[in-house]
């Protein structure tokens, strides 16, 4: 009993590394394109996200769906779990395919007159590198995290990160302005770590019989597609695409309202620091997925779990919270290395203070979020609580941008979070209940 515990301990600690990794050096990254891009620059590649947040709805989900139906393919013999991966991989290379294309569309619409078409179709390229490089590599991970491997994971984690962050530097500095060689140094590290995540899986469930897929294995990654599209991906992706975007949306709005290029930076810049505080919150609750996706409880053994997890994300973000208002005026200094005038520091501590709050009520949605993703009906969930939330946000964003610039636009943050909760543990009130 007591080595279970301290298996389970481990796996759990390995994996909150993981996650605690993958957002300090995302933070990391962050903090080193403030400060090594000057501020129109930097809004760019955050307006870039925020554009290709929405098109992820046409991207399925290979690992969630690998989550999802993990204790039914741990049954079947591992040549059947290789052929299955090798589907979720082939899926994961068409969805690269459809992110380069969607580029090249978005790059004639992009509002950034100052920059050609080439570099708009490079920025936005970089942003689905970060957005969507995980369905690369999803698949692999999530199935080394499930089998418990998450030492491994932790440190493939640190290798696609350490390649980014360093290829990102190399990319700035040997050619600065042009954003070609960002988005290359992301797609490069998303290879490799895709590339050493199918070596160790290799090792772990054999060499595959056939190297070349034949018609049953192929009938096999149809049959696995459909089922992603039919059963789960789609509307778990839609509600995904939604939670996410809502984070970026204000960004999509204030570009589209044609507010000042200073303006946006300043916002973008407020915007990246108040999203640390979601760091260590969106790595427990990893854990919590994990808890929740190995198997299934009682449902009122998983809502006081959820119960717990929540109410330590409250305590956690709190803390952050009050630890980055603290810091506030310092840090904004040393990033703005006297490149920004005291009026745009002053804008940017005062937007910052409104989108940590809202940061705070957001964190409190994920275990939650979590739930509604692994046990509820997703259709229900998307026509109840994603959709009109995603309504609610356009509104709201749109609204406070035509008419009240980035300082209202920051504001709203608190709102569109507010909302975000009253949706979903209205949801979840009702799904408990009635069993939706």
């Amino acid at each position: 009993m007591n080595e279970a515990f301290r298996s389970r301990l481990s796996h759990g600690l390995w994996n909150f590394a993981e996650q605690g990794l993958t957002r300090a050096l995302d933070a990391a990254l962050t903090i080193l394109l403030v400060w090594l891009l000057p501020k129109d620059d930097f809004a760019l590649l955050a307006q870039g996200q925020a554009w290709v947040a929405p098109c992820l709805m046409f991207f399925f989900s290979p690992a969630l769906m690998l989550v999802r139906n993990y204790r039914e393919w741990a049954l079947e013999s591992r040549e059947r779990q290789r052929e299955r991966l090798r589907g979720l991989r082939a899926l994961g290379f068409l969805l690269a395919l459809l992110a380069l294309l969607l580029s090249f569309a978005l790059a004639w619409v992009f509002p950034a007159p100052s920059q050609d078409w080439t570099q708009k179709f490079s920025l936005l390229l970089w942003a689905f590198s970060l957005n969507a490089g995980i369905y690369l590599t999803g698949a692999d991970r999530e199935m080394l995290r499930m089998e418990l491997r998450t030492r491994v994971v932790t440190l493939i984690t640190f290798f696609q990160k350490a390649l980014l962050i360093v290829g990102t530097i190399l990319a700035i500095r040997l050619a600065p302005g042009r954003f070609e060689w960002v988005a290359a140094a992301s797609i490069l590290s998303f290879s490799l770590a895709s590339v050493a995540a199918s070596v160790v899986l290799r090792s772990l469930l054999g060499r595959p019989a056939k190297v070349i897929p034949d018609r049953e294995e192929i009938g096999i990654w149809l049959r696995d597609w459909r089922r992603v599209f039919a059963e789960f991906s789609l509307p778990q992706q839609l509600c995904g695409v939604i939670f996410n975007w809502a984070q970026s949306m204000d960004l999509f709005f204030l570009s589209l309202f044609r507010v000042s290029p200073s303006a946006i930076g300043s916002y973008a810049v407020a915007l990246k620091l108040g999203n640390f505080a979601l760091a260590v919150p969106q790595a427990a609750n990893q854990a919590w997925i994990v808890w929740s996706g190995r198997k299934h409880r009682e449902p009122a053994e998983e809502g006081r779990m959820m119960l717990r997890f929540t109410w330590a994300i409250l305590v956690v973000t709190a803390l952050l919270f009050v630890l980055i208002l603290g810091l506030r005026d310092p840090l904004i200094d040393l990033l703005s290395r006297g490149r920004w005038s005291a009026a745009e520091k002053a804008d940017i501590g005062s937007w910052l203070q409104w989108i940590l709050l809202g940061a705070l009520l957001l964190a409190l949605s994920f275990p939650i979020n979590t739930w509604l993703t692994l046990r509820a009906n997703l259709r229900q969930a998307l026509l109840r609580v994603y959709l009109p939330w995603g309504v609610t946000c356009v509104v709201i964003y749109a609204a406070t941008a035509a008419w009240g610039g980035a300082p209202a636009v920051a504001r709203a943050n608190v709102a569109v979070a507010a909302s975000c909760l009253a949706f979903l543990f209205r949801f979840y009130a009702l799904a408990r209940n009635s069993a939706v």
